[in-house]
């Protein structure tokens, strides 16, 4: 196509391979079930060819031709990210510098398939959403017609279906732009106060615009104007589950007799002032017994509730895993809280750890705050897009902390007491202990506990603990 080295413009300029499907792929037609508040309304993004066609791409830089993978045989949905990242992100990573396309995690509960970001301060660009040809079809119409069709019951319902889920990707990252891709075909798309628009379809064989350069330009328009005009409204309100700073009084059966080291370095109290103390401690008893009761009720019959991405505001990443699990530091109320979340589009099964999870809490209520986080709330998010649990900051995780002998004995006190109602915690892992700034130890992840009699079991799991709290010494 061009000999020698290429300005940008022509190394955008290259189309990217086809990639046939494998007759022994996946048949498929199934779609993920997205809900929650949808776009007022869907109209063709119209002027969008002509303005990536126009746009002037930088002269001056000069590159390698772009080499492309053309052996992919689609089999089944990973297949399709493969080649998109081959061939689309990895080019296009290739001549700009500034920003990257990837596997990058979001902030927030939803877990798109790639996303654009700039390299300073891993800001978002946009996100992109990857579907197989035979989910998404469109049969040569545009998205923007069939999400408005409501005579069509076949492939109506499937593009409301994907483009909703989209949407809720942008809403919650409050990204003004996105994508969806089948790979030989890609939609661009935008959204103004809550009206999204919707270009037709870039084939991959295309070159007035090119995929490649419909990408770079949505890249350029992202960074000069990334928020959606809609933004998020995080309401304060009071919460049917309040907040509570954790007591380390609440037990008084903790058997710290192994060791007289307290973290906190408190100076012993004389026996007199004990005896002092012991009197009012009685009078205060009854009324403060009277609350925990409540309290641990409140908690067992904790239920579901229902939210949406206005009710919280994300700050970081605590945690991100393979499994589909993030859990986030957010605000909620008015509090800054832990948020543990999974996105029930990409990996609905993770629904059974979760609810088996919350089960789990409901037992060990009365430990909540004491020697595990305290359970703040739990359900549905965006109408079953994605399942969250709630939960207070208790500490961070083992490998910021050099364990002394005092927190080890506690610790395993600790996993004794959850042994005490017949649960095994199953998952012991350092990124599975806190330690607060006081030097109190935490449990934590109960996605994987299950409730046995096996006093056998519950040994092996307290000398496993032990073990990895040495190694920590």
């Amino acid at each position: 196509m061009f000999l020698g080295l290429l300005n940008l413009k022509e190394y955008l300029s290259y189309t990217i391979p086809f990639i046939a499907y494998s007759p022994h792929g996946t048949t498929s037609k199934s779609s993920t079930k997205a809900s929650e508040d949808p776009p007022i309304e869907v109209r063709l993004w119209s002027e969008f060819f002509y303005d990536v066609n126009s746009h002037t791409f930088d002269q001056e830089k000069k590159f390698q031709r772009p080499t492309f993978v053309t052996d992919f045989i689609k089999t089944y949905e990973e297949i399709v990210r493969q080649a998109f990242n081959t061939n689309v992100c990895m080019v296009l990573n290739r001549v700009m510098q500034d920003i990257q396309f990837a596997l990058w995690k979001v902030k927030g509960t939803g877990d798109p398939d790639y996303c654009c970001h700039l390299k300073a301060g891993d800001e978002l660009l946009f996100t992109i959403e990857i579907k197989r040809f035979n989910v998404l079809i469109t049969s040569d119409q545009k998205i923007s017609d069939l999400f408005n069709d409501k005579v069509d019951l076949e492939l109506a319902p499937k593009v409301r279906q994907i483009t909703q889920q989209l949407y809720n990707y942008m809403v919650e990252n409050n990204a003004k732009y996105g994508v969806l891709s089948t790979y030989n075909d890609h939609w661009f798309v935008k959204s103004e106060r809550g009206i999204l628009y919707i270009s037709e379809a870039v084939s991959h064989v295309s070159t007035h615009p090119s995929v490649l350069k419909s990408y770079a330009y949505l890249v350029e328009l992202a960074k000069n104007d990334t928020y959606s005009s809609d933004p998020k409204i995080i309401e304060a309100a009071d919460s049917p589950y309040p907040f509570r700073k954790p007591r380390r009084d609440d037990h008084d059966d903790y058997d710290d007799s192994s060791s007289s080291h307290n973290p906190s370095e408190k100076s012993k109290q004389s026996s007199s002032s004990k005896q002092s103390s012991s009197s009012s401690k009685r009078s205060s008893g009854q009324s403060y017994s009277s609350t925990q009761k409540k309290r641990k009720q409140g908690k067992q019959n904790m239920e579901a509730q229902r939210f949406n991405y206005r009710d919280f505001k994300y700050n970081s990443i605590l945690s991100a895993g393979e499994n589909n699990k993030k859990v986030l530091e957010c605000e909620f109320r008015g509090k800054t809280i832990v948020l543990k979340s999974t996105d029930l589009t990409k990996k609905p099964k993770c629904l059974d750890e979760f609810l088996n999870e919350v089960e789990i809490y409901k037992v060990l209520a009365k430990l909540q705050g004491i020697c595990i986080p305290e359970l703040l709330f739990y359900g549905d998010l965006a109408n079953g897009m994605s399942f969250v649990m709630g939960m207070t900051i208790v500490g961070t995780i083992l490998d910021h902390h050099r364990v002394n002998r005092w927190q080890k004995n506690r610790a395993i006190v600790t996993l004794r007491k959850v042994h005490k109602y017949n649960v095994l915690h199953n998952d012991i892992h350092k990124e599975n202990i806190l330690i607060d700034e006081n030097g109190y130890v935490y449990l934590i992840d109960f996605g994987l506990s299950i409730r046995t009699y096996d006093e056998n079991m519950f040994h092996e799991e307290e000398a496993q603990l032990e073990r990895l709290l040495e190694s920590h010494m």
